[in-house]
């Protein structure tokens, strides 16, 4: 399943290719079978409210969400993190560098289903 995901205060499409990692095989690979993100894609975590970047080849841009798609923190991760959590977020959305940088904590990001025609 892929998602779109805009930033309901800027109206801002944070992507629109996003992959869902649901089961455990995705959460396990995450992004580390990639060599870098294309702008408009990325990875959302769910559930989840930890990341590393161990062995990945390229830095993110990771929002921790909570409820009702509030950024609770937005933190730009450089490969070789052993790991980085956020207390209360409960799925977390891996984006390329740069792809937050107009979202702050407090914004409500939209998740939606991206039509499959």
């Amino acid at each position: 399943m892929k998602l779109v995901v805009v930033n309901l205060r800027t109206g801002k499409c944070l992507g629109d290719r996003i992959k869902l990692a649901a089961d455990d095989r995705t959460r396990k690979v995450g992004l580390l079978d990639r060599d870098s993100l294309e702008p408009g894609e990325g990875l959302l975590i769910a559930p989840g409210n930890a990341i590393h970047t161990i062995g990945m080849r390229f830095p993110i841009s990771v929002a921790f969400l909570g409820e009702d798609g509030e950024i609770l923190r937005i933190w730009t991760c450089p490969p070789g993190i052993k790991r980085v959590s956020q207390a209360g977020a409960i799925t977390v959305l891996e984006l390329p560098c740069g792809a937050l940088d107009r979202s702050l904590p407090g914004d409500r990001l939209s998740l939606q289903k991206l039509s499959e025609a």
